[in-house]
């Protein structure tokens, strides 16, 4: 049986062929106990629009058992140029396919799907525990980095 993180990636995959991709991952909802909120960018998908909601929820319905769906508290199809997008994008400490801790007042975890990094990484949910200490020695640096991506500089 495929956990929810590989369901996701199937959903991912279904709308790479369908519409094309920039991305599609989740943040969790910092200070929640299980809220994910799943963000998705796609030039073929129009941003923040009720009908590009919908086919994506219409996916999670289909290929999610209700307690998977409940489990994400929205979804946003976003601007590839969105802050957030961007960050994801082109934070180094990301890794596709794994959980990952983020230095975030609004989130604080994060699972990219997809951009994969140009290979299939295996998804399983788990977090890489040599991450956390990774995390604590960059921290500094990853702030200062996020300043600029927030300020557009």
């Amino acid at each position: 049986m495929k956990s929810f993180f590989e369901k996701l990636r199937d959903i991912a995959d279904d709308v790479q062929r369908a519409k094309s991709l920039d991305f599609f991952g989740l943040v969790h909802v910092a200070g929640e106990i299980d809220r994910w909120d799943l963000l998705v960018s796609s030039p073929k998908l129009k941003p923040w629009s009720f009908e590009s909601r919908k086919y994506i929820a219409g996916l999670l319905q289909r290929n999610l058992s209700a307690s998977e769906i409940v489990r994400i508290g929205g979804i946003a199809v976003l601007p590839r140029s969105n802050k957030i997008i961007v960050r994801l994008m082109h934070d180094e400490q990301i890794r596709p396919g794994r959980i990952t801790l983020l230095n975030d007042e609004q989130f604080d975890r994060a699972f990219v799907i997809y951009p994969d990094s140009g290979g299939r990484p295996a998804v399983n949910g788990s977090g890489d525990h040599g991450q956390r200490q990774r995390a604590s020695k960059g921290a500094n640096a990853r702030t200062a980095n996020r300043q600029k991506i927030t300020q557009g500089a």
